[in-house]
């Protein structure tokens, strides 16, 4: 048996680098399964087989990492026993020190893309045991039975209303309406047709990234529940959640570059009508006659040809609408029917201010998809690697657009 044979230094390091190409070809197996089902029409389904697909081919590259993790901890093991001065060693590294110089240099350029541990260094067996064998500080998770709660998720409706289309471009184009009039009549036979006027303006919007992250333990990514309820509960709907913010109130341009500027929103878009809440006629309905106000503005302003059919109202102000009364002292919306008055949809969020409730047709909106959210790990990031850490990124790179601004309306004062 040669030298090299018996060194449990070239060995580990050996294993752990026929353990990085095996990540490798898991980690491009998700990336490909993924990027072939995005570019199907209507994206990944949850319940779909390409979604089963990717789920299993993360749990098996999370099943490979694991295993890395493991030969990375046997590499710092055989370092730990080279450099601590003990008289019975039975070996010393020659070589095997240079091999993993050159593997650690080799590291610094793939780990991050990989999701791999930062590289090894030459540490003195007490830094060793200080950064891996003790537990100060680190943050042990509490114990927890099966399952995990439910989570709570915000109203999300007026995003889901939106057309959102899917773009390859960080400046997609889009044709703002600014005016258009029928003017179809009926005509003799060899008379000129009357002339219709409409008029698009070009202009652009660019796509925004939405991003948020998040330390875990790995011990709670042990835990598939969990795992769903910290991605598919939270930070996914963090990112829906500011996106919602962001198309109603976003206080940016329309066409700002700045990918980290904010959306310009319904409510900062140049045109949006504006109503004030008035107490004559009906001074025990104030906010009702408001609404109807400003549904007549948009029919008007957009000749018919935009609906409204949506109210965004927040929380407070719709307390006050929920408590509305007739002459009679009885309650205008019973609490055994929707708060829907004149049959609009009432989404209830805080992304609306208060004071400000909207009223509108959301065909008259027009988002778009650069990147749909995705969930990223990694342990590359400060001292993860040896806290035993998971760091999670969450993130998506959306462009919005008001078409027609005469298609909304902003009720003010509602609360005053």
């Amino acid at each position: 048996m040669t030298d090299k044979a018996r060194d449990p230094l070239s060995v580990a390091l050996e294993n752990l680098r026929k353990g990085e190409d095996e990540l490798r070809r898991a980690a491009n197996t998700t990336s490909a399964l993924a990027g072939h089902a995005l570019q199907k029409p209507g994206g990944i389904k949850l319940d779909g087989p390409e979604w089963a697909r990717i789920q299993s081919a993360n749990e098996m590259e999370h099943h490979v990492m694991s295993e890395q993790e493991e030969r990375e901890r046997a590499v710092g093991a055989a370092l730990l026993d080279a450099t601590t001065a003990r008289r019975s060693a039975p070996w010393r590294p020659t070589s095997a020190v240079v091999d993993l110089m050159a593997y650690a240099s080799e590291r610094s350029a793939t780990h991050g893309a990989l999701g791999l541990s930062p590289q090894f260094g030459m540490i003195s067996a007490h830094e060793f045991r200080a950064a891996v064998l003790t537990t100060s500080g680190y943050p042990e998770p509490a114990s927890r039975q099966p399952g995990f709660e439910p989570v709570g998720v915000p109203p999300l409706s007026i995003v889901n209303l939106i057309n959102w289309t899917p773009t390859e471009t960080d400046a997609p184009q889009v044709m703002l309406e600014t005016m258009e009039a029928n003017t179809a009549a009926e005509t003799a036979e060899a008379t000129a047709a009357p002339e219709a006027a409409m008029s698009f303006t070009p202009d652009t919007t660019f796509v925004h990234r939405v991003t948020v992250t998040l330390p875990v333990a790995r011990q709670a990514l042990d835990d598939a529940a969990v795992l769903e309820d910290i991605i598919g509960g939270r930070l996914v709907t963090m990112v829906k959640e500011r996106l919602q913010a962001q198309v109603i109130a976003g206080n940016g341009a329309l066409n700002a570059i700045d990918p980290g500027a904010n959306l310009c929103g319904i409510t900062n878009t140049p045109l949006v009508q504006i109503v004030q809440k008035v107490t004559s006629g009906s001074p025990l309905q104030p906010q009702v006659d408001a609404i109807s106000a400003a549904i007549t503005a948009i029919r008007v302003g957009t000749a018919s040809y935009y609906e409204p059919s949506v109210l965004l109202i927040h929380p407070d102000d719709a307390e006050v609408l929920a408590q509305v009364k007739d002459a009679h002292g009885r309650l205008i919306f019973p609490v055994d029917k929707p708060l829907s008055p004149f049959g609009l949809l009432t989404i209830v969020t805080s992304s609306v201010n208060v004071g400000t409730p909207l009223v509108g047709a959301p065909e008259s909106l027009s988002g778009f998809i650069r990147g749909d959210i995705v969930v990223l790990m990694s342990q590359s990031h400060a001292d993860y690697f040896y806290r035993n850490m998971v760091q999670l990124l969450v993130e998506g790179r959306f462009g919005f657009a008001v078409r027609n601004p005469l298609a909304w309306c902003i009720l003010e004062g509602f609360d005053d």
